[in-house]
Order: C-alpha cells, then sequence, then structure tokens
C-alpha cells in the first residue's frame, strides 16, 4: 500500500497517510464512526458503511496441501494437518476439496512445524507457509486447493468528498496497474500478471480461478458458523449449498 502511495506521491501534490490495523482495532474505529477514506482489508470487517459494498477486489491467496514428495494420491485426514488462523478457513477448503472424517487443525506456526518434523505427512496451509519453506530452502512439493479460497484482499473507497474521490479513483487504478499487480509476490500475494522470483514452480497458479469464495460483507459470526459446520460435517456438497446461499 505504501508503495503505491509512493508513487503517487512522486507524480506531485498529494500526499497519503498509511496506516496499519489489526481487524480488532479497524473494527473498533469503524464502529465509533471513525471512517478512512480508503480501505484495504480482508473479508468480515463489520462496521462498514454500505459505500463499502463496492468494495474490489486487488489481491489474492490460495490455499495449498505441500508435502515433502511429490506424491498427493494419499491425502487424508489422518495424515494431513491444518494450518488454522482466526481469518483463515482451512477448514472450509479441506472439506471442499473433500477431507471426509475428524481433521486435524493446529495453530499456523505449530501446524508448520509439525509438517516439518514429519508429524504429518502433508500440510493444508496458505502461501505464506509456501514462502515459509522457500525462505528455509526446504525440498517441498505444493498442490493448489483449486475448489476454494477467501483469502482476498479488498479495497473500498470510504469518502463522500467531492475533493477527495478523484484522488481516491486514481490510488485504486494505481493499485489495480499492471506494474503493481505484477509486484505482488513481494508481500507474498498473488494477483493478474503477478511475476514470482520461481516462475517455473508456480506455474500451476496462472491464470488459476477457484470455484467458491465468500463475499466480502459477509460477517464474523457467518464465518465462525460456516467454520464450525465445516469441522462438523464432512459433506462437501452441503457446504456448497451454504456458500451460494451466502453468496446471492
Amino acid at each position: 500500500m505504501e508503495s503505491v502511495a509512493h508513487t503517487l506521491e512522486k507524480k506531485g501534490n498529494v500526499y497519503f497517510m498509511v496506516t496499519s490495523h489489526t481487524k480488532e482495532s479497524a473494527e473498533r474505529q469503524l464502529k465509533e464512526g471513525i471512517y478512512p477514506d480508503m480501505l484495504s482489508s480482508g473479508m468480515g470487517i463489520e462496521g462498514l458503511p454500505d459505500v463499502s459494498r463496492e468494495a474490489v477486489p486487488w489481491c489474492h491467496g490460495y490455499y495449498f496441501f505441500f508435502c515433502k514428495e511429490d506424491n498427493f494420491s494419499a491425502i487424508s485426514s489422518e495424515n494431513t494437518v491444518l494450518s488454522v488462523q482466526e481469518n483463515v478457513s482451512s477448514e472450509v477448503a479441506a472439506r471442499l476439496w473433500g477431507l471426509d472424517g475428524e481433521l486435524k487443525s493446529e495453530p499456523s506456526l505449530t501446524a508448520y512445524v509439525s509438517f516439518l518434523n514429519g508429524k504429518a505427512r502433508y500440510l493444508l496451509g496458505t502461501q505464506r507457509d509456501y514462502f515459509r519453506l522457500k525462505s528455509r530452502e526446504e525440498v517441498f512439493f505444493f498442490k493448489p486447493v483449486e475448489v476454494y479460497s477467501d483469502l482476498i484482499q479488498w479495497f473500498s473507497i470510504l469518502t463522500d468528498d467531492e475533493r477527495i474521490l478523484p484522488t481516491c479513483r486514481a490510488y485504486l487504478e494505481e493499485l489495480l496497474s499492471e506494474q503493481t499487480q505484477k509486484r505482488l509476490s513481494s508481500i507474498g500475494m498473488f494477483g493478474e500478471g503477478t511475476e514470482y522470483e520461481d516462475e517455473i514452480a508456480l506455474s500451476p497458479l496462472k491464470g488459476l480461478k477457484v470455484r467458491y469464495t465468500l463475499p466480502y460483507y459477509v460477517s464474523n459470526e457467518t464465518i465462525r458458523e460456516l467454520k464450525d459446520l465445516a469441522r462438523k460435517n464432512g459433506d462437501e456438497n452441503f457446504l456448497k449449498n451454504y456458500l451460494k446461499g451466502v453468496d446471492s
């Protein structure tokens, strides 16, 4: 976000203040009526004004299965550990992919270490785990989960100040520009035309479109309910119907 701001600032007569928030601190300010002019966030942010319904996705991630050998034919709930975080729905990705039975879930870093130490043959994680493994120069293989991803960053313009709107729109245009999209791998995300340091390894991601996701305006309660259903219910068709209901 700051690099886009700097790019526009160099063009003159504008200055941006980019502020980082946790999900909790952002929601606290929004509920107090303190709105930024622009906002980039994942799904499930509560307290947004109606104008934010026009949010635009500008970068995304994927869920992946990781393995130390090039063999993904034996994936099961018994030999796979799920990397879970508050704002990550690994359980939903697992069920929609087809895992049944009791899911083994651990906090993100714990699951990563379990996989490295051989306690689990497979790790279901995100692009964050991909870059972790690359930075350690580990030998590993990966398989993207094509059926589902909610790892999307959305951009919305919240201001209605006519004096500021043209600058906000210019910011969004720069965010979606080819130049910015090419550099997204530097922040561990992907987009249209992203250039990767390892083009051959990441070639399966070129043009990859997932089949199911969640809308930006989904509530935290709905996300929790969906994750709870995924943990308890192994019926992928049930979850797909649920997601269609959320999306409608």
